[in-house]
This record gives C-alpha cells, sequence and structure tokens, in this order.
C-alpha cells in the first residue's frame, strides 16, 4: 500500500510540473512578441520636388526617350478603309442581294410617287412599316392571330387546278384562322395595286 501510495504522488507531481513548464513558456512567448511589435523601424524617405520632376520633363537632355516613343506613335498610320465608296443604287442592290424578301429596288424606284389608290387604301408600305422576325419572317398582326410570312411562290403548273395561283408559305399562330386576307400585287409602271382576296388556307405539316 505505501508503494501505491509514492507512485500515485510522484505521477501527480510530474503532471504539475509540465502544467507550469507550459505556463512559463507561453508568457515568455507573449512577451516576446509584445516587445518585437513595439520596435519602430524608421526608414528615411527622400523629399520628390515637383518643380524637380517637371523641369527634368522639360529638360531637352534627359527628354530623348520620351521623344523617342512620341515619334514612334505618330509615325504609325493608322487603318483606313481605302475601298471604293459606294454609290446609293450600289448600295441598295447590294442589300437587295443579302435580304431578297426586301423589295428595297422597287420601293427605291418608286419612293416619291405616290403609289396606292388613294391616301387611306391600298398605299405602297414604307420599309419601315414592314415587321421582321429572325430575318426571314415578316410579321403581319390580325384580328384572329398574327402570320408569319415566309415567302411568295408563283404556281404556274400545269395540273394546277386554280391555273396560275401565287402560294404564300406561312405560319399562324391558330388551329383555325377564319380571318379574311387579301393580297396586294404591285407591277412596274403602274402606281395601285391588284388586289386578291385569298382564297383558302392550307395545311402542309
Amino acid at each position: 500500500m505505501a508503494l501505491l501510495g509514492l507512485c500515485v504522488r510522484n505521477g501527480r507531481g510530474r503532471y504539475i510540473t509540465k502544467i507550469l513548464s507550459f505556463g512559463i513558456l507561453w508568457a515568455l512567448t507573449v512577451y516576446t512578441l509584445y516587445q518585437f511589435r513595439s520596435i519602430t523601424i524608421d526608414v528615411p524617405v527622400p523629399h520628390l520636388n515637383s518643380r524637380f520632376l517637371l523641369q527634368k520633363r522639360m529638360d531637352p537632355l534627359t527628354r530623348h526617350t520620351d521623344s523617342t516613343t512620341e515619334s514612334l506613335s505618330f509615325d504609325a498610320e493608322p487603318f483606313v478603309d481605302k475601298s471604293p465608296m459606294l454609290t446609293e443604287d450600289n448600295l441598295i442592290e447590294d442589300i437587295q442581294k443579302r435580304m431578297p424578301n426586301l423589295p428595297i429596288v422597287y420601293w427605291n424606284k418608286n419612293k416619291n410617287k405616290p403609289m396606292g389608290h388613294n391616301n387611306t387604301c391600298a398605299r405602297f408600305p414604307s420599309m419601315f412599316d414592314l415587321e421582321f422576325n429572325n430575318i426571314y419572317w415578316q410579321t403581319l398582326r390580325t384580328t384572329n392571330g398574327t402570320f408569319q410570312l415566309f415567302g411568295a411562290y408563283l404556281d404556274k403548273r400545269p395540273n394546277n387546278r386554280l391555273g396560275p395561283t401565287v402560294r404564300i408559305l406561312g405560319m399562324i399562330d391558330r388551329i383555325e384562322p377564319t380571318v379574311i386576307t387579301y393580297c396586294q400585287f404591285w407591277f412596274d409602271g403602274r402606281k395601285d395595286p391588284v388586289v386578291a382576296k385569298s382564297f383558302e388556307y392550307k395545311y402542309i405539316w
């Protein structure tokens, strides 16, 4: 029993010694860090005189590097489009090739002429009145749905029971359209269009 008690006492003494040693080391570490933090280092900073800098900038002896840079920048030739300027007719023809669904050639030829039956009926539309969706689809808004018109095609096949017919390929946001539509056909040499009522709507898909 006496030997067991001695071992217990020695174990407690070592534990207390470790705690005291750790506390002393921690206190020394904190004290050392605090001492280093309080040290100030004075580094002399030279005073920059703005007048001296300006004088150095204007001095011809010290300006050779800047002048070289400036001369290089002024000697560079900018990129200029030197292609020949297009006339109005050439520009319109180029637009017509890029956008075949836009009758800009016909519109430009008759833009200063009174086109239509009268001031309110069957007037030739302006280019600004046409509405296109996704470049190719011309939009027509009616009281019974909105049409998206792709193109018009002349059908002159011999087996066509209707004879020469203009078929318009398009879409509408209705299952069965009931609106009555009319087509205006414009020809060279006429100031008013030929108006034809739509014959039927056919579903192709």
